[in-house]
């Protein structure tokens, strides 16, 4: 019984860790490479405004702007939608007030551009997307009158956007949902390659 307690972790372990760094390219675990030529000079200043999804994209999106002569300052944080007037309420039912610091912080100062991305349907209470992380929900703020999770992160967001046209941010790309993966991608990309699953 033990040894097979010992082997089903070991396999698991092995399948979520060590599996996907076979094909590192394929399972997006491979090193970002800059490209040779050097940077244009800036020309264009921005925001990068989200939660975990545009921490992980950040990387990625810097190569290209600089490309480009864009530069841009990141104020992104794990579970923290971009959206003003509203809460946000923990899967242990806490109200999370950090996140309101976090975007009243933000320094609109010289941004011509903004780009807002967040895992959108993480906040709406659904049922959990993935094996691993329990979802959060946008609530009323205490006292005001109660709506529905996805009318409260609309208008949470339309005034996130407003704030910004009022601080002198021109031109704002919001980035929709992503897909919702049941199962970790990476290592059913190394699987179906690897093994033809």
């Amino acid at each position: 019984l033990s040894a097979c307690v010992a082997l089903g972790a070991f396999g698991y372990g092995f399948s979520l860790y060590a599996a996907p760094r076979l094909l590192p390219e394929v399972a997006g675990l491979a090193p970002l490479v800059r490209p040779a030529t050097p940077d244009p000079p800036v020309t264009h200043r921005g925001l990068l405004v989200g939660d975990s999804h545009a921490m992980v994209a950040a990387p990625t999106l810097d190569i290209f702007a600089r490309r480009v002569g864009a530069q841009w300052t990141e104020t992104v944080y794990p579970s923290c939608p971009p959206a003003l007037g509203v809460d946000i309420r923990s899967p242990y039912g806490e109200r999370i007030a950090a996140c309101k610091a976090i975007l009243a912080g933000i320094d609109y100062a010289g941004a011509e551009f903004m780009i807002v991305m967040a895992r959108w349907n993480f906040y709406l209470g659904l049922p959990w997307s993935d094996p691993y992380y329990q979802t959060y929900e946008v609530i009323p703020e205490q006292g005001a009158p109660n709506e529905t999770p996805i009318a409260l992160l609309g208008r949470g967001l339309a005034a996130f956007l407003a704030a910004a046209k009022q601080k002198g941010v021109r031109r704002i790309l919001v980035v929709g949902p992503t897909p919702e993966f049941p199962v970790h991608a990476p290592y059913c990309l190394v699987r179906a390659l690897r093994l033809g699953i």
